[in-house]
């Protein structure tokens, strides 16, 4: 077989004509109509539930899969984005509303932050104490108050010197 290479990507004759034909594809209206109904149709069918069922259980039944799985987990959690992933879905999990810039101004200030709000005591991250960083909002609107340390969110300490 003869291999015809593209000079810019470096790709295959094949691999430019599949290139070509998907883009096609993609802007064809009568091409993703047809694409949506069988991909429903396939999603319907009892027995394909049944196919994929078996394929994510014998997965997980690998055990060096799990492992791979749990692994890259926990070294996804250790980056500075995973962190910020997490804190992020924790804080939408207790009811705190924000878009997307706020919570970049949020999560700066969380960080930096060295004093609790209302108590002046010094702040720490992770770990379970007193003084963790904790996010203070309105519980009926989700808006974000302040940056307080553990015991003064628990006591509702921060009341005392807010309002």
């Amino acid at each position: 077989m003869i291999v015809i290479m593209d000079n810019q990507a470096g790709l295959t004759a094949r691999q430019i004509y599949k290139r070509e034909y998907d883009r096609k594809r993609r802007e064809d209206p009568e091409a993703i109509e047809r694409d949506r109904e069988c991909n429903r149709k396939r999603r319907e069918n009892p027995e394909y539930k049944k196919k994929e069922r078996e394929y994510a259980r014998k997965r997980l039944e690998n055990p060096e899969v799990r492992e791979k799985q749990r692994q890259n987990s926990i070294e996804y959690r250790q980056t500075p984005t995973g962190k910020k992933s997490r804190t992020k879905s924790s804080w939408k999990h207790s009811g705190m509303l924000f878009t997307d810039e706020e919570f970049k101004r949020i999560y700066n200030l969380y960080l930096t932050q060295e004093l609790c709000n209302a108590c002046d005591c010094v702040l720490t991250r992770g770990g379970a104490c007193n003084t963790r960083a904790n996010m203070d909002h309105c519980h009926e609107t989700g808006l974000f108050r302040h940056i307080i340390c553990s015991s003064c969110n628990a006591n509702d300490n921060w009341k005392k010197y807010f309002c």
